[in-house]
């Protein structure tokens, strides 16, 4: 992929973070505060992904670098993969209502647990994006 192309899609996804962030602040969550917990981190996955492009277009001829960052934005990828799992997994019994149906569940709850996945699912995949591309030249 050239730079002129790779530049833009990578811009992509920090710009849908950080409106999936604004978002954020008309859930309101009164019960387990998992809504804050999620925006909060997903300022942090934003600087991430902010700092392993920043060190992927400066060191870009180092191996060495690519590899730590590559391990680095794995072990941010394992925490939004456990959260992910963790917020999921407390809702599997109540998916139809989650999904639009109905259920016992409060809607600010539904709307809580919504926005809680999808701040998790951007966060996974910027790590996963971080992972996979960077500015390394491409030879043969």
């Amino acid at each position: 992929m050239k730079l002129s192309n790779k530049v833009p899609f990578l811009l992509i996804f920090p710009v849908s973070a950080v409106a999936i962030y604004f978002l954020g602040m008309n859930v309101v969550d009164t019960a387990s505060q998992s809504v804050e917990s999620s925006r909060q981190w997903l300022l942090i996955f934003i600087g991430v992904y902010v700092a392993n492009y920043a060190f992927a277009w400066i060191l870009r001829h180092s191996w060495p670098v690519t590899m730590i960052r590559m391990l680095g934005c794995g072990l941010f990828a394992y925490i939004a993969i456990s959260e992910l799992i963790d917020v999921l997994g407390g809702m599997w019994g109540h998916w139809t209502q989650l999904l639009g149906g109905e259920g016992g569940l409060t809607q600010t709850l539904v709307a809580a647990t919504r926005y809680t996945t999808v701040a998790w699912l951007v966060a996974l995949v910027m790590m996963a994006l971080c992972i996979a591309m960077g500015f390394e030249h491409e030879t043969d």
